[in-house]
């Protein structure tokens, strides 16, 4: 049971956040904020709201469809990611964010377009139903920070900010279905490797590779039990629920909700992590006070492609 616990603990973590706990699985109690060179790739699906509101329609049974229609489109792409080493840190609602942190920006790059490349040809316009789904790609490269913040009822959020994501938010104009744009950083370092059309800021559009780098051999992160803790600790509280009652297979459902929007650019701008800490204990505080439920802190850049 222990095993099955924790595998299934892992699949919502983060490789990044994972060997952290590998090297230390102290669960959480102090917020940590620590420094990459990454290539950043954001998938967002085009015609996904008009997607759920007619499943939504549907009651308990649109519930279940959507579920296999975007675990079999999601399960492909996360099939691929893998494949070319991409490290899936956030579901954000129709879409996600993948990074490569890697000093050599040129190889993670290189990863990063033939990721997007690959999954455009095999999942271009994905049969859901009575519609059919597309994606807009953005791909950056850069610095980012990775931060630990939170901490109330031992719940954590990790939130991925800097130039790279800064990035994805201003290729957004640039982004039509079904379009692969990299931002004029990444281009510089893909110029030599692939071919693209110019777009609107500096921006490039995506149309092939003509030089591919191999990926290194998938990693395994050995964690084990004592490890437990340390990954509950970044689990929503709703899914960690799930999980313990042993309903990790009926997590798809339909609810009505009243969702609340904060946009807190000091939470992910603000270089002074005690400061961010302080903002976010004061969010985590204020909404489990209500019996809400934070579902995460994304970084207002990329929130701009929604």
């Amino acid at each position: 049971m222990s095993s099955f616990l924790l595998n299934t603990l892992k699949s919502y973590i983060p490789d990044i956040l994972q060997l952290r706990i590998a090297e230390d699985a102290t669960p959480p109690s102090q917020p940590v904020v620590e420094q990459y060179l990454a290539a950043v790739l954001f998938v967002d699906i085009s015609g996904f709201t008009a997607l759920t509101e007619e499943f939504a329609a549907q009651g308990p049974s649109g519930a279940e469809d959507i579920s296999a229609i975007l675990n079999d489109f999601y399960g492909q792409w996360i099939t691929i990611i893998k494949r070319y080493g991409g490290d899936i840190v956030k579901f954000a609602g129709d879409g996600l964010l993948v990074i490569w942190a890697n000093e050599d920006l040129e190889k993670a790059s290189l990863l990063a377009a033939q990721t997007a490349i690959q999954a455009r040809a095999q999942l271009e316009n994905f049969s859901a139903g009575n519609r059919t789904l597309s994606t807009r790609i953005a791909v950056a490269a850069g610095q980012i920070a990775i931060t630990r913040l939170g901490g109330v009822f031992n719940r954590w959020e990790m939130v991925v900010t800097g130039d790279a994501i800064e990035q994805i938010g201003r290729a957004q104009p640039s982004l039509p279905p079904g379009a692969i744009v990299a931002s004029p950083e990444a281009w510089e370092r893909l110029a030599e490797h692939a071919n693209g059309n110019p777009a609107q800021a500096g921006h490039m559009s995506l149309s092939g590779i003509r030089s591919k780098v191999q990926p290194e051999a998938e990693r395994v992160i050995p964690l084990e039990e004592n490890s437990i803790q340390a990954l509950r600790s970044y689990i929503p509280g709703a899914i960690a629920k799930r999980i313990d009652a042993g309903k990790s297979d009926w997590l798809a459902e339909l609810r009505r909700v009243t969702t609340l929007f904060i946009n807190i650019p000091e939470l992910t701008r603000n270089q002074d992590v005690a400061a961010a800490q302080k903002i976010a204990q004061i969010l985590q505080s204020s909404i489990y006070r209500y019996e809400g439920s934070m579902s995460k802190l994304p970084p207002p850049e990329a929130a701009a492609l929604r």
